[in-house]
């Protein structure tokens, strides 16, 4: 029984220590976090920028496919082909990460299309004036931005 006792603590302690370095981990290579999509654009540039151009081309995001997004979306008013990398949360408190291609090489609201980007220290913001939602964008390279957005 004290043995039992004994090994409790050790037993506590491995987990808390395998929790403590799980954590930057997970946040580092899971596909939805903002260094992992950098580092996928920045590493994969010229495959993406084929496969948006061919998105554009074809009028359609149906059958494109990028490992480690979720799902390509192709706004044709904008041409503007979206890569959801991930999502978290239950509503009404969900976020969403992923990158875009912008042609134009200009900032876009992907959350609300008709509303301005305020420009910030990092990138453009815009927060819903009348509620909780949120949209962030960072340029990573020429047509190619970052962005999480919390409803």
């Amino acid at each position: 029984m004290k043995d039992q006792l004994k090994k409790r603590p050790v037993l506590l302690l491995f987990l808390v220590v395998c929790l403590l370095i799980s954590i930057p981990v997970v946040s580092v290579w899971y596909p939805g976090t903002k260094g992992a999509i950098v580092s996928r654009v920045k590493n994969n540039e010229a495959q993406l920028t084929e496969v948006a151009s061919s998105v554009i081309e074809r009028g359609s995001a149906q059958g494109a496919s990028v490992s480690g997004v979720q799902e390509i979306i192709y706004s044709p008013e904008r041409e503007m082909v979206e890569f959801l990398c991930g999502g978290f949360g239950l509503a009404p408190s969900s976020s969403y990460t992923g990158f875009y291609y912008s042609p134009s090489d200009v900032p876009l609201n992907l959350q609300y299309p008709d509303q301005a980007l305020t420009k910030t220290d990092t990138g453009w913001h815009y927060e819903e004036a009348k509620g909780d939602n949120q949209y962030e964008t960072e340029k990573i390279t020429d047509h190619w931005y970052y962005y999480w957005m919390c409803f």
